[in-house]
């Protein structure tokens, strides 16, 4: 297919990566060919596949199409381990070959749920959120989902970060790094935030721990708490407060819900750290006397 004209609907598009209309009905063809033994998986990635959109793809990727798996961190939710993803991304589809052709050897990111086997709420909800501005600019891309067939926990496949999370990578570089390096980080920062809130989410839960710097840019991940600016939290929602406290912003710690001003208040608290490299309330204990505090 090249640049144009579609050779099978004869139709004008203006995509160097195939026609729109017409990779939907590549990815029909291959439903009966794989599974994620989830109905519910498998419908959120036909719907993907099926809206024939540019960025934001999702494949089910099996177990076997990764190598040298190698253990990189862990959080409250996750494992998070690198890996080569023998395939790679999608690139476009080839009309000559009739197949996907792809970037083949990428180094990813997996993220494995902890007791996903049994897929939740949060799983499905940072996939969903995730999905919705993987593609845009300085949000962590997601290629699609995987299962470990030992534990049968679900995976996300992301985009691998050379240099760790922003926190780690004050951390190293906190001698060295340059006024310029900052702001760079600083302006990929904002610039991720408001991609988010353009598309009318909020975060809820920005720290420096889900915040991830790659070879050139910075990159927000981790959308398992975000939510849809317009939601209507229940009184049950209201109670539950997520975060990491010297990122909160004040009304947050006094059981308000989450706006999209709350993740600018968590912005300002990761741009003093970036420009002092030094964490906020480092020196006190994360217990409800810093919450008085704050």
């Amino acid at each position: 297919m090249e640049f144009g004209k579609c050779k099978e609907c004869l139709k004008i598009h203006g995509d160097s990566d195939g026609c729109s209309s017409c990779n939907p009905k590549h990815f029909q063809r291959d439903f009966d060919k794989w599974t994620s033994r989830n109905e519910i998986i498998d419908k959120l990635i036909q719907e993907n596949q099926n809206i024939g959109r540019k960025y934001g793809l999702l494949e089910w990727i099996s177990y076997d199409k990764f190598k040298n798996i190698n253990y990189i961190a862990k959080g409250g939710f996750a494992k998070v381990y690198s890996a080569i993803w023998l395939d790679g991304p999608i690139k476009k589809w080839s009309q000559l070959s009739n197949y996907w052709k792809r970037n083949e050897s990428t180094k990813i990111a997996l993220k494995v749920l902890n007791n996903s086997k049994n897929i939740s709420g949060d799983f499905l909800n940072e996939i969903k959120f995730l999905n919705e501005v993987s593609g845009y600019m300085c949000i962590i891309k997601c290629f699609g989902i995987t299962q470990d067939p030992i534990t049968n926990n679900y995976a996300l496949v992301l985009q691998y970060m050379e240099n760790g999370d922003l926190r780690k990578y004050l951390k190293r570089t906190a001698n060295m790094i340059t006024w310029d390096q900052r702001l760079n980080k600083i302006y990929d920062i904002c610039l991720a935030l408001n991609n988010i809130h353009v598309h009318g989410l909020i975060h809820k839960d920005l720290h420096p721990g889900n915040i991830f710097i790659g070879s050139t840019f910075a990159y927000i991940g981790d959308f398992g708490f975000c939510i849809p600016a317009n939601e209507i939290l229940s009184n049950s929602t209201k109670k539950n407060i997520y975060g990491v406290m010297p990122y909160m912003a004040p009304e947050i710690l006094r059981g308000k819900p989450h706006t999209l001003a709350s993740d600018v208040y968590s912005l300002g608290v990761i741009i003093n750290e970036i420009i002092t490299v030094i964490p906020p309330f480092n020196n006190q204990p994360h217990d409800h006397f810093l919450a008085l505090d704050i």
